[in-house]
């Protein structure tokens, strides 16, 4: 598939998202290409990705669930560039998140902390199949207000079942662990204000 085409994936209808491009781009085809016009390039294996850890949704019983990257399956897991996503852009996006409410509680949501993670260890984890088959996809979905934007999708393939997926996700979260940050340790408190009580 050429990059061109698989552009063309990422305009369509956002909730099928993940669907809709491992149909068409199986084995995170894509990936080598530069999926918005408003990006660096493609994501690097060595760079670190941030990804905001939200209570109460990602973590419903005190401890991080697999619920981190629940939505890779669907609109794309959200995750930003280090190296290409200043202060003052990642807090804007961390108030976005905690302004909104978590739909079936109404609870606010707060930032209790970050993971910061090589991209590597995402494109490494895979299913626990024979073949080790990948189950995840990092694609630069740059924005214009937000160049260092990026999207963990699930590749799904032929891992349709949910207790699949599920276990992929575990152990994603597994590995990442080893990588939370509390949100008043990361960059020297940037996101202090929008915590609770960290783990």
């Amino acid at each position: 598939m050429n990059c061109e085409a698989c552009r063309m994936l990422f305009d369509g209808e956002p909730s099928n998202l993940a669907a809709r491009v491992d149909a068409a781009a199986q084995k995170c085809a894509c990936e080598t290409c530069s999926i918005s016009s408003h990006s660096p390039g493609p994501v690097r294996p060595d760079e670190q990705l941030i990804r905001f850890v939200v209570d109460p949704l990602h973590v419903p019983n005190g401890k991080i669930a697999s619920t981190l990257f629940s939505d890779a399956e669907t609109t794309g897991s959200s995750v930003f560039r280090a190296s290409e996503t200043p202060d003052s852009v990642l807090l804007a996006e961390a108030t976005k998140v905690v302004q909104k409410s978590t739909s079936k509680t109404g609870q606010p949501r707060k930032i209790i902390g970050v993971i910061a993670a090589p991209c590597e260890i995402f494109r490494l984890t895979g299913y626990a199949d024979e073949n080790d088959t990948r189950a995840f996809c990092v694609y630069d979905t740059a924005r214009v207000d937000c160049v260092g934007h990026g999207d963990v999708l699930a590749a799904l393939g032929i891992h349709s079942k949910k207790s699949a997926r599920g276990r992929a996700r575990e152990k994603l979260r597994d590995k990442l662990m080893s990588y939370f940050v509390p949100a008043d340790q990361f960059r020297g408190g940037l996101l202090g204000t929008l915590t609770g009580n960290p783990l």
